[in-house]
């Protein structure tokens, strides 16, 4: 909910909060009429009858809260090969580490700044700066090369440079407004360069760009600003046909969007269930990180996971969603050492020597085999059925919702209450695979990837 504020000057400052507000931040010289206003606006979107326009009630919430947010602008930098960095910047750089002793950085943000150029160049990359009478030498290691000048290296490490020195140096932001970060800076390096920003400011970044790029670094994050005539719009995005429209009014292709940078590829909604479940624990999010896509439990012979299909092939090539993805396949195993179904074999073959391609097969005859057997077994009490044998390699290949089981409740159900069950915990069996797939995912998206260190 979006509470207004009005003070003397009848400014107006925007903050979120509840009904009754928790994080307020009032102004100290707020007039009467300016207080009755506020608690008029609370009460009008639903907060405590007992807010009164009572001046010390009002000054006593200010200071009982956080303090409002303290912004730092950092303009679209631009800088030139001549010009990489103001003199008086390079100066204060100069100045910063003449006061260092050797082999230490005792300046955090000067520290920062390295810590920003690894996350971004990579772990070897170093900085010093050899101070002069009015001015700074900037000199780099970078890609195997050293004491290489600022002003030698291209554009993008330049860019990184002034916005890191900008966002570090002065006054502490808690948030960083940016304009377009991806100046001349290659995707991967402008969202690790985002990454760091926030981890080593902790700051709250709002950035504006037209580059699909940051839109897509957090596609749960976007305001998607537009304007007709005279009036600019904003709209939150927060479905993925806003997103859609969002990176298509910058000029994109819908492929620029619709690509995933991993799809997930699995039977049937059951193995979703657990899937998701078990990867969020890895901090990986369907819709953001990748995306599942079901093949159909026996349409699968109707498919290939082929990076490259001929035009005539009449296998449907689920390769053309993402070119990077797993593929998840019941074993269908009744027995140890029983052969793998056609279509498995062919999937392990399409993807045995494929970077960009993982075949994971169930440690079990299913998913649901990799529940531990007493979890199992309690679901199937709850819905009458007969307790599944507790020896492992009896239980690896049982099948655990029979047809007349599946008729009292559906396989989506008995995850659902079998993952309650869990608690959130990845069950011992699963935890290989889920790892490994996750590992894939991870290396997929270079939202996520960083660079060494």
């Amino acid at each position: 909910m979006w509470i207004e504020l009005y003070g003397t000057s009848d400014q107006r400052i925007a903050v979120v909060g509840d009904p009754v507000p928790k994080v307020l931040k009032l102004i100290a010289d707020l007039d009467r009429a300016g207080e009755r206003r506020l608690a008029v606006d609370i009460r009008s979107l639903g907060g405590d009858a007992r807010m009164a326009p009572d001046a010390r009630w009002l000054r006593g919430l200010a200071t009982a809260v956080l303090p409002m947010p303290t912004t730092k602008h950092i303009e679209d930098v631009r800088r030139t090969a001549d010009q990489p960095l103001t003199n008086p910047q390079l100066f204060r750089l100069a100045q910063a580490n003449s006061r260092m002793t050797t082999g230490a950085r005792q300046e955090p943000w000067a520290e920062k700044l390295g810590l920003i150029l690894r996350d971004v160049f990579g772990d070897d990359t170093r900085y010093e700066v050899i101070p002069q009478a009015d001015s700074g030498d900037f000199l780099l290691a970078l890609d195997g090369e050293h004491n290489l000048p600022l002003d030698h290296a291209g554009a993008g490490v330049r860019e990184v440079v002034a916005i890191a020195h900008a966002a570090l140096t002065g006054d502490a932001a808690t948030v960083l407004c940016i304009e377009e970060p991806e100046n001349c800076l290659h995707p991967t390096a402008v969202r690790r360069l985002l990454d760091s920003l926030v981890r080593h400011t902790e700051a709250q970044l709002f950035v504006t760009t037209h580059a699909a790029a940051v839109v897509n670094a957090r596609p749960d994050a976007i305001v998607h600003l537009s304007r007709v005539g005279n009036t600019t719009t904003s709209t939150q995005v927060d479905r993925p046909s806003q997103q859609f429209e969002a990176v298509r009014a910058l000029g994109y292709s819908p492929a620029d969007l619709v690509l995933t940078p991993c799809a997930v590829w699995v039977e049937g909604p059951s193995d979703r269930v657990y899937l998701t479940a078990w990867l969020a624990r890895h901090d990986l999010i369907e819709g953001i990180h990748y995306q599942t896509m079901f093949y159909g439990g026996s349409l699968a012979t109707h498919v290939t996971a082929a990076a490259d299909v001929e035009p005539d092939e009449a296998a449907a090539a689920i390769r053309q969603l993402s070119r990077r993805c797993v593929v998840v396949t019941d074993s269908d195993r009744a027995e140890a050492g029983a052969p793998l179904k056609a279509h498995v074999q062919r999937f392990d073959e399409e993807l045995a020597s494929d970077e960009h391609g993982l075949h994971v097969v169930t440690w079990g005859r299913e998913v649901e085999n990799y529940l531990p057997t007493e979890i199992a077994n309690e679901v199937r009490d709850r819905h009458r059925a007969e307790a599944l044998p507790l020896a492992e390699d009896d239980y690896r290949y049982a099948k655990v919702i029979e047809p007349e089981l599946n008729k009292r409740v559906s396989k989506v159900a008995f995850a659902n209450e079998a993952l309650e069950l869990l608690d959130g915990e990845i069950p011992p069996a699963a935890k290989e695979h889920v790892e490994q797939i996750a590992a894939f995912i991870l290396a997929s998206d270079p939202r996520r990837s960083h660079a060494p260190g």
